[in-house]
This record gives structure tokens, C-alpha cells and sequence, in this order.
């Protein structure tokens, strides 16, 4: 179970093809999910997409990129992703035979 997520319909994110299934709302203050037109960061890959109020995620328009651009909140979460990848990374290679 994901800490803090909202369980979601199973479905692809549109730049790595991982599995969605889970998503957290950004400065929203509760638990809930995702509506049309909400921006959603892959946790595998960390790009964003758009949720399409169907059940899919789509990739973001031009005018959403420069709006994820310039978004504290957009900024924080990669940020938060970053770290937590690098963190992976960091497990991996500890594991990694010499």
C-alpha cells in the first residue's frame, strides 16, 4: 500500500509505459483522486502527465509544460522525486556485486 495515495484504475504513464496506480494530491491538504486535467508525476520515470477524466494519462500540451515550468508546487515534487530516485540509485549499487 501507498502511504499517503489515493488508489487509482490501473493505467500506463504516456512516456515509460509504467503502471499507475496510485496518485497524491499536491497542496490540495486531503486524499483524493485525480480529476480531469490534474498534473501527475511518474514516480518511475518522474515526467509529468495530464489525467484525462477517462482513466488514462496523457502527455502534457505545450502550454501545460510551460505551466509545470513555473509552478513552485511542480518544482517541489521533482525535487522530491529526485532525491527519492537518487536514493534508489544509491540502494542499487550497494547491492550490486562487486
Amino acid at each position: 500500500m501507498v502511504k499517503d495515495a489515493h488508489p487509482t484504475k490501473d493505467r500506463l504513464c504516456p512516456h515509460c509505459g509504467h503502471h499507475v496506480t496510485h496518485a497524491s494530491n499536491l497542496g490540495k491538504g486531503e486524499i483524493m483522486p485525480p480529476v480531469e486535467g490534474d498534473l501527475l508525476l511518474c514516480i518511475e520515470c518522474g515526467k509529468w502527465g495530464v489525467e484525462t477524466g477517462d482513466g488514462l494519462i496523457r502527455l502534457p500540451t505545450d502550454l501545460e509544460l510551460y505551466d509545470i515550468a513555473i509552478n513552485p508546487d511542480c518544482h517541489r515534487a521533482e525535487a522530491a522525486w529526485a532525491a527519492m530516485n537518487q536514493q534508489r540509485i544509491e540502494q542499487f549499487y550497494r547491492r550490486a556485486p562487486s
